[in-house]
């Protein structure tokens, strides 16, 4: 099972790549022509290097194009890119990487920049490669400026913040709003977040966002049936292992996250289920020993967070493979788990493994199969319970 879901995990980002995702766009090329067609549109989150254009969507091969070689391009109601040639900052804001003193050191490059938001005065634009993130603004036909922001560990050891951002910011405020002391004020509490910078420009512009949606969520609640395998064994009296077999509903809500709500290829799910089972063991003689009779009802509140990849991802029908770690907390009745007059104890806290695969149809309703693998909840060294557990089921979707 660990094997399985480390092969999951590893072979996420190669089928990402993988996939083609063609949607309507336009390119703008450097001697300012317009050049209709089809875009591959990626989840990018980092900033792409460069994109493949079709003119008809059935053509078999692609054009390649970097920002060295066109203006801009549109993936048709997602997202706006422009190229941008100037410098760009150095210094990393990762926290294990942090420098020793500001590192306001900057490279000349060619880069992508996505717009974010637009309107009246100030346009928005985020890049981001494995350096850092980095914010950039520009005026109505004025090239676009980074918007500065540095972490560093001081010469006491401390880690120090360098909001030049703001002060920036603040100039846009008293060039396009003068004497908008509460603007100032927000100014001032924001952090270098995309959310934070993008709601300061809207401000300023004095209007809506008008850009590309960023992070979004949907709601889902599901029901399904589990068939659940629990196996008992007692090494100590060489009992031999014991299985008993039940099946029962479960119960399911939780949350989606996307990292980009208009591809849904990578998705962050939480989920919290409820479920039941009630095994029962017989007695067994062993070597002049009873084994049993046990037996215990376990109800269980399940916390899964989980990565779910779209392997083939189409606006009316998506399929999905996923891996995720299940916390589990238990509660019991009618226990009877007496061996030779001796109680023992079942856990409340357990780890299971789960792995998924289903389908989606038009972002409404989902069916779903779900594999976990053996997972004990004693704390014995020569004593086990434990469930396998294989579940079917469909969730309903709300939102995206």
């Amino acid at each position: 099972m660990k094997s399985i879901i480390f092969f999951l995990f590893i072979a996420l980002p190669f089928s990402v790549l993988a996939q083609s995702n063609y949607y309507p766009g336009y390119i703008l090329t450097n001697n300012g022509d317009t050049l209709k067609g089809f875009i591959n549109y990626h989840e990018w989150t980092k900033s792409p290097h460069s994109i493949d254009f079709k003119v008809k969507k059935d053509d078999k091969t692609e054009q390649k194009f970097s920002p060295q070689t066109i203006k801009a391009f549109q993936i048709t109601g997602f997202e706006n890119y422009t190229s941008y040639t100037g410098f760009v900052s150095n210094g990393k804001t990762a926290i294990l990487n942090l420098s020793k003193g500001v590192d306001t050191g900057k490279t000349a490059d060619t880069v992508f920049l996505r717009q974010l938001v637009t309107g009246r005065y100030l346009t928005l634009f985020y890049e981001s490669d494995d350096v850092k993130t980095r914010y950039f603004i520009s005026e109505p036909n004025e090239a676009p400026v980074e918007l500065n922001y540095y972490e560093y560990i001081n010469e006491a050891s401390e880690l120090t913040k360098s909001a030049i951002y703001k002060g920036q910011l603040i100039l846009y405020v008293n060039k396009f709003r003068s004497a908008n002391d509460k603007l100032v004020q927000k100014i001032e509490q924001i952090s270098y977040d995309q959310e934070d910078l993008k709601n300061i420009v809207n401000d300023i512009n004095e209007s809506k966002s008008i850009g590309s949606k960023g992070l979004s969520k949907r709601f889902f609640a599901g029901i399904g049936i589990n068939y659940n395998t629990t196996e008992s064994s007692n090494t100590l009296l060489k009992s031999g292992k014991q299985i008993s077999t039940s099946v029962f509903p479960q119960i399911s809500a939780g949350i989606d996250i996307f990292g980009n709500p208009n591809i849904q290829q990578l998705i962050f799910r939480a989920e919290l289920s409820f479920s039941y089972i009630d095994p029962k063991f017989a007695v067994k003689q062993v070597n002049g020993f009873a084994y049993g009779p046990f037996s215990f009802n376990q109800y269980t509140g399940t916390l899964t967070p989980q990565l779910i990849l779209n392997v083939f991802n189409k606006d009316r029908i998506k399929i999905y493979v996923d891996a995720g770690l299940g916390l589990n907390l238990s509660g019991y009745s009618n226990s009877k788990l007496i061996i030779e007059e001796i109680p023992y104890t079942l856990n409340s806290f357990w780890v299971n493994l789960p792995v998924q695969a289903g389908i989606v149809f038009n972002k409404k309703m989902e069916i779903y199969f779900t594999f976990n693998g053996y997972a004990a909840y004693t704390g014995y060294d020569f004593f086990y319970v434990r469930n396998r557990t294989a579940a079917a089921g469909v969730k309903f979707l709300f939102g995206k």
